[in-house]
């Protein structure tokens, strides 16, 4: 497990600085950087990386759950947040 002080993947970042404005949820993330989505022409990145990279970033503590919200096809979704050392790594990285 890296530290929050080792660099992150690309994926990462992505999924950081997607979540870093507002809180959200992983699904909505994977729809952004997909290749029919806003982001995903320019990147994309494989739904199954958005979740994985969403788990680390948490396991980080660069991110944390802060809610759910009803599915509409399936279970809850789990909104995140950047925390505050979520928050000064990105802006030190951008």
């Amino acid at each position: 497990m890296r530290s929050p002080q080792q660099g992150l993947l690309l994926g990462e970042w992505a999924c950081l600085g997607i979540i870093y404005p507002a809180p959200t949820h992983g699904f909505a993330v994977a729809r952004l950087l997909a290749p029919a989505g806003p982001l995903g022409g320019i990147w994309t990145v494989p739904r199954p990386r958005v979740y994985r990279a969403i788990a680390d970033l948490a396991a980080r503590d660069l991110i944390a759950p802060m809610g759910e919200e009803a599915g509409t096809r399936g279970p809850s979704r789990t909104i995140y947040d950047v925390t505050p050392v979520g928050r000064r790594l990105l802006e030190e990285w951008l």
